[in-house]
């Protein structure tokens, strides 16, 4: 009885989890100021030039190789027609190596340190996955997916942009 009742938790929690993020289909983003591997305050408002995907990661390898993926294959697509935001949720405990953190991206390209995860909070990010978020030129939120890379959920996001393209 006890573990129906733990699995019927953890499926309401998830379901939980997962209308918050789609929650903000629809709904205006929230700019943010965060820095960068450089220590430079990057601020992200909307609305914007381009339409924007955010890409939240946090430590977990699995994670950061799903983002990786997700921001590989959208770049390829549509390159400079869309603005990329890659967001490091971090946490307070990372900040105590903040500089060995900092020293492992100085060969990237700008990404930003969520390091008190008040940004991915308010985007409703899940740890161990990573998350996409389109928000139109607009700055509205147009689609959200978690997870793994898989052809399914890229149509998805990209039949959106492609929509926002075409209007």
């Amino acid at each position: 009885m006890k573990k129906y009742l733990v699995f019927l938790a953890l499926v309401f929690v998830a379901h939980l989890s997962v209308q918050a993020q789609h929650g903000l289909v629809g709904k205006p983003a929230s700019a943010f100021t965060l820095e960068d591997q450089f220590d430079k305050k990057i601020t992200v408002k909307f609305p914007a030039s381009l339409p924007t995907i955010l890409l939240f990661s946090d430590r977990n390898t699995t994670s950061a190789k799903q983002a990786d993926q997700w921001g590989s294959e959208l770049v390829s697509e549509y390159g400079k027609d869309i603005r990329v935001v890659v967001i490091a949720v971090t946490g307070k405990g990372a900040k105590l190596v903040k500089n060995k953190v900092q020293n492992g991206f100085k060969n990237s390209d700008s990404i930003l340190f969520d390091w008190d995860n008040e940004v991915s909070r308010q985007y409703g990010f899940v740890e161990n996955a990573c998350m996409v978020v389109y928000v139109n030129k607009a700055g509205t939120v147009e689609a959200v997916e978690n997870g793994a890379y898989s052809d399914a959920k890229y149509n998805k996001l990209t039949e959106k942009l492609d929509e926002a393209e075409e209007n």
